[in-house]
Formats: structure tokens, C-alpha cells, sequence
């Protein structure tokens, strides 16, 4: 029979000296191996005044960890009996209500009401050990590696696996806290391996719930993860609550890493109704998840009342680890909207960003600085940020604080570097969201390359289709500080200025909107002016139509510059002879698709087919019609649709066969009947689509497309 039964059959049979007996002996191992509630189920069945003190002890810490902290609280309270010092036990469990509650200077005054006779029990070892990690978290790293010392020397003695495992866990943090991970990682092994082998249940989801967080540091997101649910699934199953909540912000970290955002929602929801229910200022720390979520969501009032609720948490309770990713955040999210706000969520975490949290204050510290216009205070900040994730290996924070040092930067080459090792780190670490964002980032750069537009333009889809917003950072090489000019002319043309297209109403004549037509379809060649007299008027007098240029010229500029911030040149070239659009300073929708279209056949052509399905399905997206279908001009139009409209027949025969080799018959078919909308004589097209919908069993649309492909082929004979 097992320890449970054993003493369950003793209390139904009335023989309750037994039970306390082997209570008093075993309680700690049954609540270390059964969970809480099986403890506290035993307990409860013998009555109160039979109760040893052990049973006592192990019974208010039962309640303790099942996130019942205020009955505990009652329980352990009332052992003290005003006395001046307590037993080690005692002092170790009243100090942990404190601290689960993050009131770290009641822990400590709890811990100090312990006796410390010869620091050679179990629970001497244990009440060192929590006073250190209690020190670490109050960020007092000489007070936590003195105790933790201690703690260990104690643990030695005892012999005890649990006073081991304690100490461990102290060491684990100190390492940490002085930037040893190498020992970090050793300490916390040691505690994973001495938990399994006991078989205790408490021990091994701690052990896995530090191991997670250490293991996202270290960008491990895969291993974090599955630590994280292991640490969840064992908690679970005893009502572990008091690392339950812990877990579930460590498997939705990673989780948000990579880009499973629903999920990760999924889990910080779970974190916080748990933390809520037991009333703990833990609640901090899930509620800044989720404003991070918010926050990259571009939610801003969502993210605001999130991080503004965890920051008054943790700061009643004097909880710097949930104090400073709060106002961190809240700082991130305000920096270019209410700088008054987001200068003094950075000026509170300021003092409390001791560690590895200083990493997170800078970010945000520099991007607050950036915010405001002050560029060399926010490229300092970075220079600091960059060095203090080296520091503390802290891989995420390091690809944050080169971004930082990339969007301050005035100098394009210092961004892409900067930008370009950031998206290497991220890759790496497959952070897909924050790998996404920075691709778009480096994408904008005026040095950027077809491949890195493509990425580009692959990565916005992505975070489109997640519901993250891409917001470029103003004043900087790839920023937002000159207007965004896009002119659309696969389809309908349109002018569109800064995201908002340009109403008709703006236009003073037709001729403008005819002269900028002509402009795109030369594709940066400049055009005579006399030739572009002649394409507007016709043969009308040359010295009335020179003059109607210059003012078509004129609106076509105040069209493109409407706040006349840029030269008269910028975007459109003009000397005495002739005018050109310059296409490099202008995105044209045909030009990108051209680019596009080229890469993605020469990626298919190298059998990249990958990547050219990925940038030629771009392309393919791109192409909204035949070029300025809606209002053709002139041969030089002709021209060029028809060059476009056989480009994009080119993307379509490649997708179809990349598609056809992956087993994608759906895509197949697909791209074959986008084929044959544009070129209906297509005579391989139409045999692939009839053999695709034969081989896949739609026998009648196979019949349906022969007959369409018969009366192709007789009218070509016509």
C-alpha cells in the first residue's frame, strides 16, 4: 500500500496516533509526490487537535502552493504565538506568503524571525536559500550570493535533496544576476536531475519552469517551449497554482517568439484569471504579456491599460521584475504619442532596471529619446543597450537594441548593418514575427535589393495575415519622413500619396493625369518636350503647348509633393529639352512587378523553387490588370502592356509547374485558369488543365474544359 492509502486506512479506522505518526514523517514527501490537495485531503480528515507541528507546517504550505495564500496566511500565522524567533520551517513558509504576494521586505522580515542554530538541517538550508532568491529579486545581488552561500554549505551538511535543490536554485539565480550563465545552467541541471530522480512533482515543474525562462533567454524557443508545457502538465496535475501561473507566461513568450500570437493569448488569458483568482501580484507579469501582444497588434489603448495595470501592481508591492518589462513597455507604446507619459514610465523604471532587465529599460529608454527627436541621446542609449545584452546573453534584447541603433542611425550603411545582423540573430532564433518585422524594416532602405524587396514584401504578408501592423519609424534612412509616393497601373491608375489615394478632385486638368500616364509607361526614360506636345495637343500651335506643359508639369509636381517639402526635381526631372519620372523615388507598381517577376524566374530557373514560389505568388498578387487597362494611351502604353501582360503569363506557367511538382493540384488548377483568362489560345495550358482534372477525378469539368478548348482551337482555324 502506498504512503496515501496507509495513512487513509489508519484514519478510517479510527487509529489516528498512527496517522499523525506517519503524517509527521511523510507529509512533505506526500505533498511532494501527490500534490497539494491530496495533503490537505489527509490532513483534514484527523482532527485538529491531534495535528503535530510538522503536519502543521507542510499543511499551511499545501495551501500556500495551491494559491490559497490567505488561509495559509491565517494558519502559519497563528504557530508564531508572539514569540521573537521561530523554527527555520516556520519562517521559511510565512516569508514565501510575502513573497508570492511581492512583498519582498515582509519576506525578508519573515525569513529573519527564523532560528539558525547549526545551518546543518533541511530546513535551515531551505530558509537561506529563499532569503537569497528573496535578495535577488529586491535586487540586492551581495546580500543573495552571501545567503545563497550559505544556503549551500547548509545543504551539504543536511544531505537533504530538497535543502540541495533550494540552494541550487539560489545559485542558479545569482549566476544569473552576475552574468555566469555557463553556471546559471549547471545550477539549474542540478536541480532538474535531483527532482526526477526523487520523484518529486513540486521540484521537477519548478525545475522545468526556471529551465524554460533561461532557455528563451537564450533564444532556444523549441526546448523553452517544451519545458514550459512539461512545467504546466505537472503543475496541472497536483494544483500546483504557485508555478502554474509562472508556466503559462513562459510557454506564451515562446509562443509569441514564434508567431503562434493566438496561442500565446490563449495562455497569458489562462495566466491571468489564474493569478487573479489567487490574488497574487504575479498578475503583473501576464498582464504585460498581454500588452505586448497588444502592443504589436498596434491595439495601443489595449496595450496602454495593460501595461498601466501591471505596472500599479508591481509597484505596490515592490516587485521590480514585474515593475520594469511594465513600464517598459508602457514607454514603447507611447514614445511617439505622448511623450510627457512616456518620458515618466521611463524615468520609474529607471531605478529599479538592475540586471538583465536593464536591457528592456534601455529599448525602451532609446526609443522614448527617439520619440522626441533626440537622435545622438537614442543612438548612446542603443550603444548601451547592445552591450548590456551581450552581457547577459540576452539574444531578443540584443536584436532590440540593434534595431534601435539602425532606425536612429542617419547613415544608410550603418542601418543595413545594424538591421542586416539583426535579421540574422532573429532567424536564428526563428522569432518569425520579430524576424518579419525587421525584414520589412531592412526592405525600406534606399540600398535595398530585388531579393530584399521580395522579402520584404513576403514578410508584410505574413504580419498581415497575423494582424500586425507594420509601422515604419520616422526620421530615418527607411522612415516616413519624406512622402510615400506609390502610382498603381496594373488595373486602374491611381495616385497614392502617404497611404491615402489622390481624389480626382485634385486634378486641375486632364492633361496632368495624361502626362504622368505617359511618364510611368516610359519607365524613366525622359521624354522630349516636343514629343510630349504632340502626344497631349497634337497639332496645336507649339508655343501655346509648350506653356500648357509647364503648368501640366507643375500640377503633376504639387500632386506628388503636395506639402512641397522636396525639391521641384524629386520626383519628376525637367531640364529645357526633356522630362522623366524618376522611378527610383517613386514605388511604380509595374516597375516592382518587373523586378519581381524577374527574380522569382531566375530563382525557378536555379531550381530555388521555394523561394520562387514564395516571390513569384508576389508578383502573381501584384498584377491587378493589364497596364492602365482602364484608360489606354498611346503606343508607348501599348508597348508596355504587352510586355507586362507576357511577364506575368511567364509568372503563371512557372507557378503552375512548381506547384504541380509539389502535389499542389488545387494551385495548379488555379494559375492554369488565371492562364487561360488572359491567353484563352493557350493550347498547352488547356491540355494541362483537362489532365490535371482528369488524374484528380473531376471528370466532368475535364469534359467541360475540352469542349472549351475544341472551340478555342476552331476558332484559331477560323
Amino acid at each position: 500500500m502506498d504512503q496515501i492509502g496507509t495513512v487513509l486506512s489508519c484514519v478510517e479506522t479510527g487509529d489516528y496516533a498512527t496517522a499523525v505518526s506517519l503524517l509527521t514523517d511523510q507529509a512533505q514527501d506526500i505533498l511532494a509526490r501527490a500534490g497539494m490537495k491530496a495533503l490537505i485531503d489527509l490532513t483534514e480528515r484527523i482532527p485538529d487537535n491531534l495535528w503535530s507541528t510538522q503536519m502543521c507546517l507542510v499543511y499551511g504550505e499545501a495551501l500556500a502552493l495551491s494559491g490559497d495564500v490567505d488561509t495559509a496566511r491565517t494558519h502559519l500565522t497563528g504557530l508564531v504565538g508572539g514569540r521573537p524567533q521561530v523554527e527555520a520551517g516556520l519562517a521559511r513558509r510565512l516569508g514565501y506568503l510575502d513573497y508570492r504576494s511581492g512583498d519582498l521586505q515582509a519576506a525578508l522580515a519573515a525569513y529573519r524571525l527564523g532560528r539558525l542554530d547549526t545551518e546543518s538541517t533541511e530546513d535551515e538550508a531551505m530558509l537561506l536559500a529563499w532569503t537569497s532568491v528573496t535578495h535577488w529579486a529586491a535586487a540586492d545581488i551581495p546580500a543573495a550570493v552571501a545567503a545563497a552561500e550559505r544556503a549551500d554549505r547548509a545543504a551539504r551538511r543536511s544531505g537533504s535533496y530538497r535543502a540541495k535543490i533550494a540552494a541550487n536554485i539560489a545559485l542558479g539565480f545569482t549566476a544569473e544576476a552576475r552574468g555566469v550563465p555557463s553556471a546559471e545552467q549547471h545550477h539549474y541541471e542540478v536541480v532538474l536531475d535531483l527532482a526526477e530522480k526523487n520523484n518529486d512533482v513540486i521540484q521537477s515543474a519548478l525545475a522545468r519552469n526556471n529551465r524554460a525562462s533561461r532557455l528563451f533567454g537564450e533564444g532556444r524557443l523549441a526546448e523553452s517551449l517544451a519545458d514550459a508545457r512539461r512545467a504546466i502538465e505537472l503543475a496541472d496535475s497536483i494544483g500546483l497554482a504557485a508555478i502554474l501561473g509562472m508556466a503559462l507566461c513562459n510557454a506564451g513568450r515562446s509562443l509569441r517568439q514564434l508567431g503562434r500570437l493566438d496561442e500565446a493569448v490563449a495562455m497569458f488569458e489562462r495566466a491571468v484569471a489564474l493569478e487573479h483568482r489567487v490574488g497574487s501580484t504575479w498578475l503583473s507579469r501576464p498582464l504585460a504579456d498581454m500588452g505586448d501582444i497588444h502592443r504589436l497588434r498596434g491595439l495601443v489603448n489595449l496595450a496602454r491599460a495593460a501595461y498601466e495595470e501591471a505596472a500599479r501592481i508591481a509597484a505596490e508591492h515592490g516587485d521590480r521584475h514585474g515593475l520594469v518589462p511594465a513600464l517598459a513597455g508602457l514607454g514603447l507604446t507611447l514614445a511617439d504619442d505622448d511623450q510627457p507619459e512616456a518620458r515618466a514610465a521611463i524615468e520609474e523604471a529607471r531605478a529599479h532596471a538592475v540586471g538583465p532587465p536593464e536591457v528592456t529599460f534601455l529599448i525602451a529608454a532609446g526609443h522614448v529619446a527617439r520619440g522626441a527627436g533626440d537622435l545622438p541621446e537614442a543612438r548612446r542609449i542603443a550603444g548601451e543597450a547592445v552591450a548590456a545584452a551581450r552581457l547577459h546573453r540576452d539574444r531578443f534584447g540584443l536584436a532590440g537594441a540593434l534595431e534601435l541603433a539602425g532606425v536612429t542611425s542617419q547613415d544608410p550603411r550603418v542601418a543595413r548593418t545594424c538591421l542586416d545582423e539583426m535579421c540574422a540573430i532573429l532567424r536564428e532564433l526563428d522569432a518569425r514575427i520579430d524576424l518579419d518585422l525587421a525584414v520589412v524594416l531592412a526592405g525600406t532602405l534606399p540600398d535595398s535589393d530585388v531579393a530584399q524587396r521580395t522579402a520584404a514584401a513576403a514578410a508584410r504578408d505574413r504580419l498581415a495575415a497575423a494582424d500586425v501592423p507594420v509601422q515604419p519609424y520616422a526620421g530615418w534612412p527607411g522612415g516616413s519622413d519624406r512622402p510615400r509616393v506609390e502610382l498603381r497601373t496594373l488595373g486602374r491608375f491611381a495616385v497614392i500619396i502617404d497611404g491615402e489615394p489622390t481624389p480626382g478632385s485634385v486634378w486641375q486638368s486632364r492633361k496632368a493625369r495624361d502626362l504622368l500616364r505617359i511618364l510611368v509607361a516610359r519607365r524613366g526614360r525622359p521624354v522630349t518636350r516636343e514629343e510630349l506636345c504632340d502626344l497631349l495637343w497634337g497639332d496645336d500651335d507649339p508655343g501655346r503647348t509648350a506653356h500648357r506643359l509647364s503648368v501640366a508639369l507643375s500640377t503633376v509636381r504639387s500632386i506628388l509633393d503636395p506639402g512641397k517639402r522636396l525639391p521641384a526635381d524629386y520626383f519628376v526631372v525637367a531640364d529645357a529639352g526633356s522630362v522623366a519620372l524618376d522611378v527610383s523615388r517613386v514605388a511604380v507598381d509595374l516597375e516592382r512587378f518587373m523586378e519581381e517577376a524577374d527574380h522569382g524566374l531566375r530563382l525557378w530557373a536555379r531550381g530555388d523553387l521555394v523561394a520562387a514560389r514564395e516571390t513569384l505568388g508576389i508578383a502573381e498578387r501584384r498584377y491587378g490588370g493589364d497596364f492602365l487597362e482602364d484608360e489606354p494611351y498611346g503606343d508607348a502604353g501599348t508597348a508596355v502592356r504587352s510586355l507586362a501582360r507576357a511577364r506575368y503569363l511567364q509568372v503563371l506557367r512557372a507557378l503552375v509547374e512548381i506547384h504541380h511538382k509539389d502535389g499542389d493540384h488545387l494551385n495548379s488548377l488555379h494559375y492554369l485558369h488565371l492562364i487561360l483568362e488572359k491567353d484563352p489560345y493557350d493550347e498547352q495550358s488547356h491540355r494541362a488543365l483537362i489532365d490535371t482534372l482528369d488524374l484528380h477525378g473531376a471528370h466532368g469539368e475535364a469534359r467541360q474544359a475540352r469542349a472549351r478548348y475544341e472551340q478555342a482551337m476552331a476558332d484559331l482555324e477560323k
